[in-house]
């Protein structure tokens, strides 16, 4: 539904029990949480 208005979404990033992982695997987590918010604004033009 977002396309037909023009938008593009962002691919959905899912930590499954992150108050059970250990500290390696929270901060692999969070880098690709990092990773997908990293690119938004620079691939989308500018109006």
């Amino acid at each position: 539904m977002l396309e037909f208005v023009g938008y593009e979404p962002l691919p959905p990033v899912v930590t499954y029990g992150p108050a059970r992982m250990s500290e390696a695997e929270r901060e692999a987590g969070l880098a690709a949480v990092r990773g997908a918010f990293a690119g938004i604004g620079v691939t989308a033009g500018r109006l």
